[in-house]
């Protein structure tokens, strides 16, 4: 499991900011049962351009596996991405 995304729900942006770029983004926040305090852009976080050159477009789907891994389908390139914590 991603550390840092234990107990955060996470969601994607299928086509991108209000002017429909088509350029996906990732949110993460956590429910208090009431509100949503604050939601956070991680979308650099996983997908930092350094790292294998990778852009998420029009992200369609999240899954978790039974071990807690964390997947995002890109619908454009069919691409299944597998999110793993960052080397320290």
């Amino acid at each position: 499991m991603v550390r840092g995304l234990r107990g955060l729900y996470v969601v994607a942006d299928y086509l991108g900011p209000e002017t429909g770029d088509f350029t996906g983004f990732i949110f993460a926040f956590r429910y208090n049962g009431q509100t949503i305090p604050a939601i956070h852009n991680i979308t650099s976080r996983l997908f930092p351009p350094q790292v294998g050159g990778c852009d998420p477009l029009n992200l369609t789907s999240l899954g978790e596996d039974a071990s807690g891994e964390l997947y995002i389908v890109d619908y454009t390139s069919g691409n299944i991405f597998k999110i793993i914590p960052q080397a320290r």
